[in-house]
């Protein structure tokens, strides 16, 4: 299965999409979001292109912090405490397949897409306009973070 990326992000990013080298670092910025609010889009409906079905270039290295990453959000999203260890088990079985290129089974692979789907809603909520530069944008990301875990903060 093949991480995704929906085509109405391509064109929000490309104004500034010839400063990455890859396609999968637009998908990291909305997955780094969605991560951060903790808001899978479960079955979104929104079209969108496969990108690769491993971890490209630099995220290679990064992929099972990714996959760990994938799995702290859905413990806490299901209220799965650490000390319930068939719970955490299972929950490790249903996302993880070490023989697969992304470490993930398809059902990890599709909750990953769906939390960078809901990480691009949460950059249209946050930004005014689609971004131009990437400056500015990195700059309003960063603030855009520390307010989403602030709010998280302040709700756990």
């Amino acid at each position: 299965m093949y991480f995704k990326l929906r085509k109405d992000t391509r064109n929000w990013f490309s104004d500034i999409s010839k400063s990455f080298s890859i396609d999968f670092d637009i998908y990291y910025f909305c997955l780094m979001t969605g991560f951060a609010d903790g808001r899978p889009e479960i079955d979104g409906g929104h079209e969108s292109s496969d990108l690769v079905d491993y971890f490209p270039g630099q995220y290679r290295s990064r992929g099972q912090l990714l996959v760990a990453q994938l799995i702290r959000e859905e413990l806490r999203r299901f209220k799965i405490k650490l000390d319930n260890q068939s719970e955490v088990r299972r929950k490790i079985r249903d996302l993880i397949l070490a023989k697969s290129p992304s470490y993930l089974t398809d059902e990890g692979v599709k909750l990953m897409n769906a939390y960078a789907s809901g990480g691009y809603e949460v950059l249209l909520e946050y930004f005014d306009d689609r971004p131009r530069t990437l400056e500015t944008f990195i700059r309003n990301y960063h603030k855009c973070l520390n307010e989403i875990a602030e709010k998280r903060a302040k709700n756990s």
